[in-house]
């Protein structure tokens, strides 16, 4: 028996079950019937003397009996929604107000698959929702009502293909990673849809793939592969996308506030593409490249990082300081990022990678202390590091061991070899020597 959504209610004839936002809510008799009829119109006007022949067939009622059912069941949706959800149309009958969606046994149970039980999964487990097992007719229907929490697709291109999406979540205390992708898609987040779910959480994304995308959201934006911007759920929005990818970063409205203060008018804004937002791109993005290899709690890690990373970020784009001591793991974790990034170039200090950062590099000394590490001994690590796989990969396979060193971020060959030495215990050409044996 198909189950019936409409609005913020999913009607489940078979387990006589009709909830609002996850929320059971009590029909009773009649008036469980009467709502059937009507869902089972899916919106269309359903006659005076069709109430009659279907809930007293064998019975000569007077009008004002149907009329008192359907104060009953007026008064049950009530108690999950106040908008009215039925309208009389006089001397005629009565229908559904908004549009109604029909899914089967399957879809009900893929639904149930797809939703998030937050507080069993918040171990840094990696939770997958695809399409693949869905029929390509209920796809659209188990995206919207099963998987999405906060947007709803309204609209999907006319294409030979059928809709095709998954979403990938990493959930943590307060916090969680979302990878999204699917095909084209036009998608709203309407003020009632605001007003049902409750959401108001903050969310900024990186846009990994996209030929093309707007937004409507405290203005007009155009959104562009690599630009990293921000949403605020509390504030109604439309997103236009062709096929794409996006990975961001989920955070509860009270805890940026606590942080940054109110955030509401820099909805819909552009981060720079250098610095700490260039290196919190590529966090997010790298956290979901490897969530398959890292365990629960290396994903944890990431996720506490990123939750660092994006609460300094807003906290400069507000034009506060950036708050190392506050948000340590973030700034440790985008120090490295950038280290790895840059190390090859030998200019890099200490001091650049605070200014890269955007804080100071007393501030960047102690996040690295309180872990007894140094930032320029990281520095060193790193170029190291990179000289060692040149040397015995195929991307080093032509190059002079000079020339490596260069690529690496030495000046001059000597320290090159002493400092190569000192970590790997061979020389250079030794190292190069050993894998072609």
């Amino acid at each position: 028996m198909p189950m019936y959504a409409f609005g913020p209610f999913v009607l489940d004839p078979a387990n006589g079950r009709l909830t609002c936002s996850g929320r059971r809510i009590a029909v009773p008799g009649k008036a469980w019937q009467i709502l059937l009829l009507l869902a089972e119109a899916g919106g269309r006007l359903v006659p005076h003397e069709t109430f009659r022949s279907k809930l007293w067939p064998d019975v000569v009622v007077e009008d004002r009996t149907l009329t008192v059912h359907m104060s009953t069941l007026r008064h049950a949706l009530v108690a999950g929604s106040p908008e009215d959800y039925i309208e009389t149309v006089a001397r005629a009958g009565y229908r559904l107000t908004v549009p109604v969606r029909v899914h089967s046994e399957a879809l009900a149970s893929q639904k149930d698959l797809g939703r998030l039980d937050p507080p069993s999964q918040q171990d840094g487990r990696l939770v997958i929702h695809s399409t693949d097992s869905v029929p390509a007719a209920h796809r659209v229907a188990f995206w919207r009502d099963g998987v999405l929490r906060r947007m709803e697709p309204m609209e999907m291109p006319q294409t030979e293909r059928p809709f095709h999406a998954r979403l990938r979540r990493i959930v943590g205390e307060g916090v969680e990673l979302i990878e999204h992708a699917s095909n084209a898609v036009f998608a709203v987040r309407s003020t009632q849809r605001r007003r049902v779910d409750g959401c108001d959480d903050i969310g900024i994304d990186v846009m990994r793939r996209c030929t093309g995308a707007a937004m409507e959201h405290n203005g007009e934006h155009r959104i562009r592969p690599g630009d990293l911007y921000m949403t605020d759920y509390a504030q109604p929005s439309q997103v236009r996308r062709s096929e794409h990818r996006t990975a961001g970063i989920m955070l509860p409205r009270q805890r940026v506030r606590d942080v940054v203060g109110d955030v509401s008018a820099m909805a819909g804004i552009k981060f720079g593409a250098i610095g700490l937002a260039a290196v919190l791109r590529r966090h997010m993005c790298t956290t979901f490249d490897e969530a398959t290899v890292m365990s629960s709690a290396e994903r944890l890690v990431a996720l506490k990082a990123a939750a660092d990373m994006t609460l300094a970020l807003m906290q400069v784009k507000s034009n506060r300081p950036a708050d190392v001591e506050q948000f340590d793991s973030g700034f440790y974790r985008a120090a490295h990022v950038v280290i790895e990034r840059d190390c090859g170039d030998p200019e890099l200090r200490p001091d650049r990678v605070a200014l890269i950062l955007g804080c100071s590099r007393a501030s960047l000394y102690r996040a690295f202390a309180r872990r007894d590490e140094s930032v320029a001994a990281m520095i060193w690590q790193a170029r190291t590091a990179r000289a060692w796989g040149l040397l015995t990969s195929a991307e080093g396979v032509g190059l002079l061991v000079l020339d490596i060193a260069l690529l690496s971020g030495f000046r001059d060959m000597p320290t090159f070899a002493r400092m190569f030495k000192r970590r790997y215990d061979m020389t250079p050409s030794e190292a190069r020597a050993s894998v072609r044996l």
